[in-house]
């Protein structure tokens, strides 16, 4: 993937499934970064670069995406999950700081609550959360279930494309370019709608069984930039939803902590790349010293 520094490397799964991952940089903890639903690894190009300058880092693409093998079984949060511990398992580090942008969010959320002993720290970056009340309006439920079966001739009209264009702008534009084609794939789009056929579900099994929240640093970003209303789940009203849903969901953690982006609405790793970067660094810097100065117990 043009834009993103580093090696690409396959790995095996224990169910013969291939996923594809970049790694550049060296150091431990290792960050892993968990791309929103409908993304590839390609958007995180410019987070990249500045992590990787202190830390080894891992970008990868979830199965039926970009270039890893698609999943025959239900696409749920446990299932992703499962996927990145596996991943985390392969790679050559034992401790990780994880980075989840949207629908990521809810993924590493629930890696940190099955492995909390591979996990530094956390970074949810405008994150889904079940606590959202947006989720629950009629109009947004219609609209994940009309995007789910128009999601295939909305790529063969070109919209898919289209899409990824308008939403990734303040990437670099070869990177905006590979991703339009890649997102354009039967594959991803395939991937993609099996996210979204388990998104009411698994909100619903987030509220009825809620995750644990082990002592470490989480750290959530939401973008507060005001934006006009251009359908269910967009506006004001929908900013300050995630906004209030995010707060909450810091002050649940023992070491949360949230931080607003000024300049940004959903696509933060976009639009203020070097927020992300900081706030992961932080991260990686309190894992370090944990490391090098250990609690007297």
């Amino acid at each position: 993937m043009s834009g993103i520094p580093g090696d690409s490397m396959d790995v095996t799964l224990a169910d013969g499934r291939s996923l594809h991952y970049r790694t550049a940089g060296s150091g431990s903890p290792t960050v892993v970064l968990e791309a929103g639903m409908g993304s590839s690894l390609g958007g995180w190009a410019s987070v990249v670069p500045g992590i990787a300058a202190r830390t080894a880092t891992v970008a990868y693409d979830r199965s039926g995406y970009g270039r890893s093998d698609p999943d025959p079984q239900p696409r749920n949060v446990e299932r992703l999950a499962a996927d990145l511990i596996e991943l985390l398992g392969r790679l050559d580090d034992d401790r990780f700081v994880l980075v989840g942008h949207s629908w990521g969010g809810p993924i590493i959320r629930q890696a940190l609550a099955e492995r909390p002993d591979l996990i530094a720290g956390l970074v949810l970056v405008d994150p889904s959360d079940e606590d959202m009340e947006l989720f629950d309006s009629p109009s947004a439920s219609r609209s994940r279930r009309w995007m789910v079966s128009a999601l295939p001739w909305m790529r063969r009209l070109g919209l898919v494309r289209m899409g990824v264009k308008a939403s990734t702008k303040g990437l670099p534009p070869e990177v905006v370019a590979e991703l339009a084609v890649s997102a354009s794939t039967p594959a991803h789009v395939a991937e993609f709608q099996a996210e979204l056929r388990t998104f009411d579900d698994d909100i619903t099994r987030l509220r009825a069984d809620p995750l644990s929240t082990p002592d470490v640093p989480v750290t959530i970003i939401t973008g507060v930039k005001r934006t006009r209303k251009l359908g269910p789940g967009t506006g004001d009203e929908a900013r300050d939803a995630v906004l209030r849903a995010n707060q909450r969901r810091a002050a649940s953690f023992p070491k949360g902590r949230h931080v607003s982006a000024e300049q940004s609405t959903h696509y933060v790793p976009f639009t203020e790349p070097e927020i992300v970067v900081a706030e992961t660094l932080a991260l990686v810097d309190a894992a370090r010293a944990e490391v090098s100065d250990p609690p007297i117990t």
